[in-house]
């Protein structure tokens, strides 16, 4: 299960980078696309080859785009509160279900992701509700990240795409170029648009998972040692 996270998390964003640069293209240079094509990948002997090298190359260039993918992550204003447990760490200390910083912490954001993770795998163990619902909430997980290394991949094949016209097609301003150029960069424009979207979906419900299966474990201890402590106090009086 491990390996085909793994898989779709590297391994996939590079294949849709050279399979959506290729269709985005082919849309504005079809007849340059299928030439190369038939050079490049139908050509006798060359098939395996080809094969074995796209792998390579779409598992570097989809570590890459994951790297690319966490820098926006920390950084870009539209990723701020995807995935961000600030105020559910605020919310856990104020309820005092687990115990205050005596100082304001430089990075809120980065200790609250430190502090809700070390609480998180703390409770690994099956039994209780992080135990039993930690393999579809790392799921879920995997699948934003996904989503958001592939938004990267996108972007990256419009300018690939849009690089490749430049330097490889003809300056002919027919309303037949112009309209199969404009198509190009709309549909890359979607794509991109369709990942982040995604991204933030699937990225607030796998915070929203993290933080109520996390809270429910929680309350559930304190009702334990409630109950736990309440003989013993009868016993006293």
């Amino acid at each position: 299960m491990k390996e085909t996270r793994h898989f779709l998390r590297y391994i996939t964003p590079g294949v849709l980078f050279g399979f959506l640069t290729l269709f985005l293209v082919w849309i504005a240079l079809a007849d340059w696309t299928n030439s190369a094509l038939k050079e490049c990948v139908f050509a006798e002997n060359n098939s395996l080859a080809f094969i074995i090298t796209t792998l390579l190359i779409s598992g570097v260039l989809g570590y890459l785009f994951a790297t690319i993918h966490h820098c926006c992550h920390w950084h870009l204003p539209t990723d701020n509160n995807v995935i961000n447990h600030v105020e559910q760490i605020k919310s856990l200390r104020e309820k005092g279900l687990i115990p205050s910083l005596a100082d304001t912490p430089a990075n809120p954001r980065l200790e609250a992701l430190t502090t809700i993770s070390v609480l998180w795998f703390e409770r690994l163990e099956m039994g209780n509700p992080v135990g039993n619902s930690e393999g579809r909430v790392a799921a879920f997980g995997d699948l934003a990240h996904g989503t958001g290394t592939a938004r990267v991949a996108s972007v990256f094949a419009l300018l690939t795409a849009i690089l490749i016209c430049i330097f490889c097609g003809s300056f002919d301003l027919s309303l037949s170029n112009i309209f199969r150029y404009v198509l190009m960069v709309v549909l890359g424009l979607m794509t991109i648009w369709l990942f982040h979207d995604a991204y933030l979906r699937t990225g607030n419900i796998s915070l929203h998972l993290y933080d109520q299966i996390l809270e429910h474990a929680l309350l559930k201890e304190r009702t334990k040692e409630g109950e736990a402590a309440g003989p013993g106090l009868k016993e006293r009086f």
